[in-house]
């Protein structure tokens, strides 16, 4: 007599928990560090080295990451965080900080950023 009770138990949590995991993607905070990051073919993630925070990016940090694929990962990128406040960044985040940034805008804090007509090659504008 309790399997069934058990199992309309099980089925009703596992419901309320699928619907969680929806709300939590929904919410999920990406600042427009990442999302410039995202709009840079992964191929060149590696050769961009050397990126500073700064308020120019969003950040009250100054803290240094060896390349884009670093700070992509420090951004919550691949991840699958469900609690999206517990995401690392969040603490040196600007809270009103919303400006669409672009390639220039992270060129002078980086240590070493690819050429030109690397650039170009792949279709991003200077």
């Amino acid at each position: 007599m309790t399997e069934p009770i058990n199992h309309l138990i099980t089925t009703n949590c596992f419901g309320h928990y699928q619907r969680q995991q929806e709300r939590a993607y929904q919410y999920q905070v990406k600042p427009p560090l990442r999302t410039l990051i995202e709009s840079i073919p992964p191929m060149l993630w590696h050769d961009i080295k050397g990126i500073t925070l700064h308020p120019d990016l969003g950040f009250t940090s100054r803290a240094r990451f060896n390349n884009l694929e670093q700070l992509y990962q420090w951004l919550g990128g691949r991840s699958q965080t469900y609690n999206t406040h517990n995401l690392p960044y969040l603490n040196w985040k600007i809270a009103r900080f919303n400006k669409t940034l672009n390639i220039e805008d992270l060129r002078p804090h980086c240590a070493q950023f690819p050429a030109p007509q690397l650039l170009k090659k792949f279709g991003i504008n200077e």
